[in-house]
């Protein structure tokens, strides 16, 4: 099940006043056993009760990762034997 589909309907179970406990069994049942965790399903909840009913996941700290694909394929053609570590060097990821 898409993770947008999922927090979609765990928002539903969750304005429709249903236990956590309720919306798992109600989810699993509709979509197959495992498609929400009561640890996934408890997440939401909170988050949703403290008044975020975004469905997107919250921005993380930290740098960005991100590598031109393009420089790396350059660097691999250039000299296929260089470790990983040399090339995060050069293209100054870690």
């Amino acid at each position: 099940m898409d993770e947008k589909l999922r927090r979609a309907i765990l928002l539903y179970e969750f304005k429709s006043r249903r236990s956590i406990r309720e919306a798992v069994r109600n989810i699993n049942a509709a979509f197959g056993p495992g498609s929400v965790s009561k640890s996934t399903a408890g997440y939401w909840f909170r988050k949703f009760a403290s008044g975020c009913e975004s469905l997107e996941d919250s921005p993380r700290t930290g740098r960005p990762s991100s590598i031109d694909n393009q420089a790396l394929k350059e660097l691999v053609e250039s000299d296929p034997t260089q470790t990983q570590d040399e090339m995060a060097l050069k293209l100054g990821v870690s």
